[in-house]
């Protein structure tokens, strides 16, 4: 049985259309809608620092989009159910390492290039 955007939770009461969301733990989510779902693109805030900008689909992370994290390290690529997941390049500069490549589960997995400060590529 395949399951219809009705069929999931709700979040934000029936709103269609571009609008912001205020979680009670103090998230934030603002962009699109459909059904009252987070569905379209928008930007996803948590409290602790960490902003993803892309595409969301019936309330998960999935599409197309990018990840900032608090140290300022990020994600730009395929994202699955709010994973890394297919092609994406990650930057850690404070770390001096970028990874180009692909992804599975948000672990690198098959082909991709990774670099390092010192020039060392893998």
């Amino acid at each position: 049985m395949t399951q219809t955007p009705l069929a999931v939770a709700q979040i934000c009461k029936v709103y269609h259309g571009y609008g912001t969301c205020q979680f009670k733990d103090g998230h934030e989510y603002k962009g699109e809608l459909r059904l009252g779902l987070l569905w379209g693109r928008g930007v996803f805030k948590w409290t602790d620092g960490t902003i993803y900008s892309g595409e969301f689909k019936e309330n998960e992370i999935t599409g197309k989009g990018t990840y900032t994290w608090p140290d300022h390290s990020t994600y730009k690529g395929d994202v699955l159910n709010g994973l890394r997941h297919g092609k994406g390049k990650y930057i850690n500069e404070r770390e001096g390492v970028e990874y180009n490549g692909q992804w599975e589960n948000g672990m690198r997995h098959g082909y991709g290039e990774l670099k390092y400060k010192n020039g060392s590529i893998y």
